[in-house]
């Protein structure tokens, strides 16, 4: 009677720490193709025949990950696997099974194994992930990870792909910080960010807070004159922009590159150092329109020649990147 009492308190102490842990205990009689669950008081909770089946037919189990659950099965072995399954409400959990293989009594081959559900671990995994790419204030790609997703996509760039990049920033950002207050000019840089993913909401690109008051567009398959036109669209909605009761108005200055089909080879900071150029002259071009009423200013890179295409197709083209552009968001017309 004594020992009972202790087995039942250690049971307890167990069932405790399985609740706790959010694990479950299995085991899967090989010769006989069946799986028993047990429930934390080690009571049997379900049998399940013909398991290969199951998996197969009415398994949760994501369909990606049931040939390797499969595997282990069939060949008895001890191993740990990361699985996804659907829960109830339709959404994925992350659980990992861990195996391990006795032999009964009687000869028979069993598993032994337990499953623990990781669900919220793998969420918080994600939201740190998406905290170390995210830039804090605009919610943008920060400048490493969006460098690297750009990157990324010139390396792989098709012949038939064509890209194009805008370098934009605050004009006279300082004045607003130093007349408005830092919290203010986080908020001007927030309403920024919000406005590029709303005019770049439809296309392939990648959004990037490059530092400070400079931001980064990179759209992915797109037209020369398509690219142009978001330009030219944001730079009217950034004239529109209004901060409350403050006052407050801001320009920006704008630099677009773009790079055609059947050009490869190019980085991100080849793409970056052509659209800064074309935002430095669009402010040079700005200054002199409010001095000497100076139209915003177009020009061919092939004018600059800044960059030569690498070796394997230089011969071929005899340019480099087809042409960029400066843009104002205080004049009134635009160069297409």
């Amino acid at each position: 009677m004594e020992t009972l009492q202790v087995n039942r308190k250690q049971i307890e102490k167990l069932s405790t720490v399985l609740n706790n842990s959010r694990i479950k205990i299995f085991e899967y009689l090989v010769d006989e193709d069946t799986l028993v669950v047990y429930n934390n008081k080690f009571h049997i909770e379900k049998t399940i025949a013909g398991y290969m089946d199951y998996i197969d037919n009415k398994s949760k189990i994501h369909p990606e990950d049931r040939e390797k659950v499969k595997q282990i099965y069939k060949e008895a072995k001890e191993a740990t696997v990361e699985i996804r399954e659907f829960g109830e409400d339709g959404d994925i959990k992350h659980s990992v099974l861990e195996f391990t293989k006795i032999v009964n009594e009687d000869g028979k081959l069993t598993l032994i194994g337990s499953t623990r559900n990781i669900t919220e671990q793998r969420k918080q995994e994600k939201k740190l992930k998406e905290r170390a790419r995210k830039d804090s204030l605009t919610g943008l790609y920060n400048q490493v990870y969006g460098k690297k997703c750009i990157n990324k996509y010139l390396n792989r760039k098709k012949p038939f792909d064509s890209c194009g990049m805008i370098v934009l920033d605050v004009d006279c950002f300082k004045l607003v910080n130093d007349n408005y207050g830092h919290l203010f000019g986080d908020k001007v840089l927030a309403r920024l960010a919000m406005l590029l993913k709303e005019v770049f909401r439809d296309n392939d690109s990648i959004l990037m807070r490059a530092g400070g008051d400079e931001f980064v567009i990179f759209v992915k398959d797109i037209l020369n004159i398509e690219l142009v036109r978001k330009n030219v669209e944001l730079m009217q909605k950034i004239r529109n922009l209004q901060f409350g009761k403050t006052g407050c108005t801001i320009t920006c200055s704008a630099g677009c590159c773009y790079l055609p089909e059947n050009v490869s080879g190019y980085t991100y900071d080849q793409l970056f150092e052509n659209a800064d150029i074309a935002l430095y002259k669009a402010k040079a071009a700005a200054y002199r329109s409010r001095h000497a009423a100076a139209a915003p200013l177009l020009l061919n890179a092939r004018r600059e020649n800044r960059y030569r295409l690498p070796e394997q197709t230089a011969h071929a083209h005899h340019h480099t990147i087809t042409a960029f552009c400066g843009f104002h968001s205080d004049s009134t017309s635009f160069p297409c």
